[in-house]
């Protein structure tokens, strides 16, 4: 049986633009939390773009079943270029995957 979706809800239609909100936007809004907006939902959520970690974790899982430290390593100095938040969650997938 499949459910209903979960909804995020946005203060306007620029909070998709917005680098406080989605990692990787190159925009930032003056509506921020910070700036006493109480809908802001980059005051409780921040999204982050994982397609790239997938496909990482691949490589590395690959790299780690053959014993090839410089595939590894090679993986690794690519993620430490990706913003923290991706790092943090390519972290996180790995110490629940790996």
């Amino acid at each position: 049986m499949q459910t209903e979706p979960d909804y995020l809800a946005l203060y306007s239609r620029n909070c998709l633009r917005c680098s406080y909100l989605v990692e990787g936007m190159e925009k930032r809004f003056k509506c921020h939390y910070t700036k006493g907006n109480e809908f802001c939902p980059a005051r409780e959520v921040r999204i982050t773009i994982t397609g790239k970690i997938q496909q990482f974790l691949e490589r590395l899982s690959k790299a780690r079943a053959v014993k090839d430290a410089k595939a590894e390593a090679l993986v690794w100095e690519e993620v430490s270029r990706e913003s923290r938040a991706f790092q943090v969650r390519m972290y996180d997938l790995v110490n629940e995957k790996l």
